[in-house]
């Protein structure tokens, strides 16, 4: 019986360790192979999303409006956009120069032509030199590229290269952007060594075989692996495992993941001996305590059949009853008193797992219903990626069952985008060896949710990893809110930067909060130095504002500045301070709008002049009429006079026969006196004043903007024969000495146009050339003119009947004009003369009245000593401006 029990016991002893041992050295390399797999799965991830993280800077840059422009420029290789190269260029260099500072990702910026040559690097020796032999250019006219790690230049170290095409509006590839970075980043990432242990390592290799980081095996950067590593790369497959006999002296097991868009395979591998080691150590323990409980169970067996088989069967049936659910079992106390002894620890140890496990299932209630009723998603996976627990959130979220999803991974359960993220976040987490938090979108029934998801790991009390537990929160809404709420603002801020006016927010101490795109323009300050300084220490014209800017905020009154005057250069603009006080969110400020009334305020003092003309005009009309009456009488005087005096009327000589003289004797006289000549002086005088007057009463008259037929060539003559009243006995002036030669198309066309409008403009264009040639006259002479000077215009009529246009052109011998006085000669309010001689408005109103009046163009050419000419044209029809 005892030999039956022992060889009973022996056997399968014998068989179980003999398993055990074969079960644990193959899943000691199992896991060990997992575990390689994860850090290099790891690090690929780190790796890839690095590199799409290159490409999205590039893409940043090309997508942004006002560079995308300058980038097209800087690269095209057409003529006709030499003008702007150089300025394009430089403003690329500094926003290339900007990316490299603010990411730190590249160490150069490239821009390249389509013949592959370098026209702009951040490094300027390298511009002009040619990169159509590598391999990333051409690969990067059609789409975007990587060059694996090469030597570029000079360089010692490694580079990777990143492009994309450039593409004009028209589709058209003009030229590559690259991005080149050293081996720093992934460097970092390689020298990581969670899960690698004490002999473990990961290094890259191109799929040349040529080395690209440090190994143990001492061999340098970049050369080719023709030694015990190569067996890592000769397969073409993204992932392998292998196991090597000799690495530096020592079995190792490694695998290998590819990186196929950067051209380079990634290998972990460890040490075979430390991979077995927890395994081996876990054996002997296994076999150890094995031995002793063989040894044990032989003596037991034997007390056993000799004294408590009974007592131990019962025993034995009821706790077959136990494991079968039946708590309520009492086992009798029926032997010897040990065994009774053992019968009462047994039953007492029934009862107390009968607490225990009501207590266990009471809490996993609770538990459950805890998770349950969250509305967050809870999975727990173990260390194999099979879910182990869902919660009822995990479930209504997939539409799966718990029970169906159990024992299942992710891949057998969810399509593959999904299986990798969730697969890659489980590894980090265990590689790592804590909590991980991110920000996921998963694709489900009802469209995309974002969740905010924790993962960490579940460890025993020896801080050994079991399992992953995931908590996943849906941000969804919140990220919806978030976004439209950064639309808004961005809207605002578009408003804001939009509007002509400068705007300026400032809080209760005076400093900045708000600066718009017109003040970026106007004081040349961006808006990332302005905000939070002083506002009159960036903006010092400010500085005597400041007092209204505390009333308004004090007193959250509005406060205005109107009409302030800005000196810039020679000329005083003006502008409309106003100062609105606010409150936001507790914080009291202020904004101060500033706009640019100078064009206000000049056509405000030309509507005032304007209408001091027209006063004028109606002063001179008045004037003109009065005049016409007491020049009727004369006229009509004159008249009589030389009818009696001169003729031979009846009337006459009944007047010459009543007192005795002899009509003949009188009109001897006369003509001895010069008498009738007198007469038809007085006569011609009268007509001449005649006209003038209705010339000044054409001239005065108001218009209604009435288009009608009209001479030009009459209007002229009637415009000459108006100035000729013009004249001045203190400077010696008098327009009727200045010669104007007249010289006009004989089939010149009649013109639409306001008559009393042209008439202006001429008017006001030869009183200032003559007023100059008189000045002229007067300095070269230092006092009164000599009458061999002379001063002229000449006045050329033309037609252009291609353009439909009426050509004047009025040149003078004067004085000319300074480049820089004609440049600012039709600008209001601008004059040579001294102040209280000349408002400015003589040729600003004219130019107003022949672009905006007449739909004509006015210009000028002159040079210092060489005279003036002004240039009118006018079309031969123009439709009435309302």
């Amino acid at each position: 019986m005892i030999t039956i029990f022992v060889a009973l016991v022996l056997l399968p002893a014998i068989i179980v360790v003999s398993v055990n041992v074969w079960i644990s050295v193959r899943a000691g390399v199992t896991q060990i192979y997992d575990q390689l797999d994860s850090v290099a799965s790891l690090k690929v991830s780190s790796i890839n999303e690095w590199a799409i993280d290159l490409q999205s800077e590039l893409a940043d840059i090309l997508a942004r409006p006002d560079e995308r422009w300058h980038i097209l420029v800087t690269v095209d290789v057409r003529q006709e956009l030499d003008l702007f190269r150089r300025t394009s260029y430089n403003r690329v260099n500094d926003a290339f120069h900007d990316v490299l500072l603010r990411t730190r990702r590249f160490d150069e910026l490239l821009l390249l032509d389509v013949e592959g040559n370098i026209v702009l690097s951040t490094t300027a020796r390298h511009e002009g030199a040619t990169l159509a032999a590598h391999q990333f250019f051409s690969v990067a006219l059609q789409h975007v590229a990587t060059e694996p790690p090469t030597r570029f230049f000079d360089m010692d170290s490694l580079s990777i290269v990143v492009a994309r095409p450039i593409v004009d509006d028209e589709g058209t590839t003009i030229g590559v952007i690259a991005g080149r970075t050293g081996m720093r980043w992934i460097d970092r990432i390689m020298q990581a060594r969670v899960g690698l242990g004490e002999t473990g390592e990961t290094y890259l290799v191109r799929n040349d075989g040529v080395l690209l980081t440090p190994i143990r095996a001492g061999l340098p950067i970049g050369s080719r692996l023709e030694s015990d590593t190569s067996h890592f790369i000769e397969a073409n497959g993204s992932g392998m495992r292998e196991h090597v006999d000799k690495y530096i002296d020592t079995d190792v097991v490694g695998v290998k993941q590819a990186l196929p868009d950067l051209g380079m395979l990634l290998i972990a591998q460890r040490d075979l001996s430390e991979s077995l080691s927890p395994t081996m150590t876990a054996l002997g323990i296994s076999l150890a305590v094995t031995s002793l409980a063989v040894l044990a169970a032989i003596m037991l067996g034997i007390i056993l059949t000799r004294h408590i088989t009974k007592p131990l069967s019962e025993l034995t049936r009821s706790a077959t009853r136990i494991s079968n659910g039946q708590l309520d079992v009492i086992v009798s106390a029926d032997g010897s008193a040990e065994i009774n002894r053992l019968t009462e620890a047994f039953n007492t140890m029934t009862v107390r797992l009968r607490k225990v496990i009501e207590d266990l299932q009471l809490s996993d209630k609770q538990q459950r219903d805890l998770m349950d009723n969250t509305s967050s998603l809870i999975d727990m996976k173990d260390l194999q990626g099979r879910y182990v627990f869902v919660n009822r959130a995990f479930e209504e979220a997939f539409d799966f069952n718990e029970a169906r999803l159990l024992g299942k991974t992710a891949e057998q359960m969810f399509p593959a985008a999904i299986a990798t993220q969730i697969r890659l976040g489980d590894s980090e987490v265990v590689a790592s060896g804590s909590l991980v938090e991110r920000e996921e979108v998963i694709t489900q029934a009802d469209g995309d949710h974002t969740y905010l998801s924790v993962r960490f790991p579940l460890k025993t009390a020896r801080g050994e990893i079991y399992a992953v537990c995931g908590i996943a929160t849906d941000i969804t809404a919140r990220k919806r809110q978030e976004e439209e709420l950064q639309r808004l603002r961005n809207y605002l801020a578009n408003i804001i930067d939009s509007m002509p006016s400068i705007l300026i927010g400032v809080d209760s101490d005076g400093r900045v909060t708000q600066w718009n795109r017109e003040v970026e323009h106007v004081s040349g300050i961006p808006n990332k130095q302005a905000i939070g300084q002083q506002l009159q220490e960036i903006l010092p014209r400010l500085e005597s504002e400041m007092d209204r800017v505390f009333t308004a905020i004090k007193t959250r009154t509005q406060q205005k500045d109107l009409r302030r005057p800005i000196a810039e250069g020679h000329e005083t603009r003006y502008e409309d301070i106003t100062i609105y006080p606010l409150i936001a969110n507790g914080v009291e400020g202020a904004v101060i709008r500033i706009d640019d009334v100078t064009e206000r305020q000049r056509i405000e003092e030309m509507m005032i002049q304007s209408e001091k003309m027209l006063s004028t005009g109606g002063l001179a009309a008045g004037m003109a009429h009065e005049i016409n009456n007491p020049l009727g009488g004369i006229m009509q005087t004159s008249e009589v006079l030389i009818q009696r005096l001169t003729s031979d009327l009846p009337a006459n000589q009944r007047s010459a026969d009543a007192i005795g003289v002899r009509l003949a004797d009188i009109h001897a006289y006369m003509e001895q006196r010069g008498i009738p000549r007198m007469l038809d002086t007085v006569r011609d005088s009268c007509r001449r004043a005649a006209a003038i007057v209705d010339n000044m009463l054409s001239f005065a008259r108001r218009s209604d903007a009435i288009f009608v037929a009209c001479n030009l060539r009459r209007l002229v003559d009637q415009t000459i024969q108006l100035c000729r009243t013009d004249y001045d006995l203190k400077k010696h002036y008098d327009f009727k000495k200045i010669t104007v030669d007249i010289d006009c198309d004989d089939d010149l066309p009649e013109i639409e146009c306001e008559p009393q409008k042209v008439q202006q403009v001429l008017l006001n264009v030869l009183k200032n050339g003559a007023q100059a040639m008189q000045e002229k006259l007067i300095q070269s002479l230092g006092g009164k003119p000599s009458k061999d000077e002379t001063a002229q215009f000449w006045v050329k009529l033309t037609a252009d009947k291609e353009a439909s246009m009426v050509r004047i052109e009025i040149r003078d011998n004067g004085p000319g004009m300074s480049d820089e006085t004609r440049k600012r000669v039709f600008e209001p309010f601008f004059t040579t003369k001294p102040p209280g001689l000349g408002t400015g408005l003589g040729l600003s109103v004219s130019y107003f009245i022949v672009t905006e009046n007449l739909g004509g163009t006015m210009s000028v050419e002159s040079q210092p000593g060489q005279g003036t000419t002004f240039i009118i044209q006018l079309p031969f029809k123009r439709e009435p401006t309302h």
